[in-house]
């Protein structure tokens, strides 16, 4: 048998690591820091109880704006639901409960600006699948559904408002967020 070009490559043992123990003392180098917490600042405001307590959703940059996503998508996800009946507003899919749905958006959320991204009337409750699939023709059946619900010029309106300088760069402050969930959830304030 002829043999391969290739020579097998000399192999090092391993490097053994100190052992250490799973409970260090006290003040030794191997005992876990402790995480700071830092204290607001003097003038900082400070989230209340309720709105710290929410879990964050799935949207934002922060976990502020992912809380308030939080409270905007289980409020209107309920509204619709209740208000437009139990179905998705593109297809036409049943749902049993308002949490089997999902809350999409006409105007993409990578599209919208600052604060248009919980803008109501760019909104509707709608299935998984749609939601998922950003297509022309889901987006022309949403774009039905909410011209029936809020009239006729409600697309030029997302579309010209989003452009607003008003939205454009905004930065959304945390108390900002907290103001708009006491808004849109009202029964959540617990002060």
């Amino acid at each position: 048998m002829k043999r391969s070009g290739f020579k097998k490559k000399p192999t090092k043992p391993m490097k053994r690591t100190p052992l250490r123990s799973k409970t260090p003392l006290r003040g030794s180098k191997l005992a876990p820091k402790k995480k700071k917490v830092s204290k607001p600042k003097k003038g900082q405001y400070v989230a209340p109880k309720w709105f710290k307590s929410i879990k964050p959703g799935s949207h934002g940059n922060t976990p502020h704006q992912k809380r308030l996503w939080r409270v905007v998508s289980e409020t209107y996800r309920e509204e619709d639901f209740e208000k437009w009946g139990k179905y998705c507003a593109i297809c036409g899919v049943h749902f049993e409960t308002w949490k089997d749905g999902q809350l999409g958006h006409w105007l993409a959320y990578s599209c919208c600006n600052s604060w248009f991204k919980y803008e109501r009337m760019n909104l509707a409750l709608i299935c998984a699948g749609c939601n998922c699939g950003e297509n022309a023709i889901t987006q022309r059946k949403l774009g039905e559904t909410l011209q029936h619900r809020y009239g006729e010029d409600v697309l030029l309106w997302i579309e010209l408002t989003n452009q607003n300088i008003e939205y454009k760069g905004k930065k959304q402050e945390l108390w900002m967020c907290v103001d708009l969930a006491a808004r849109v959830a009202p029964h959540l304030v617990k002060e």
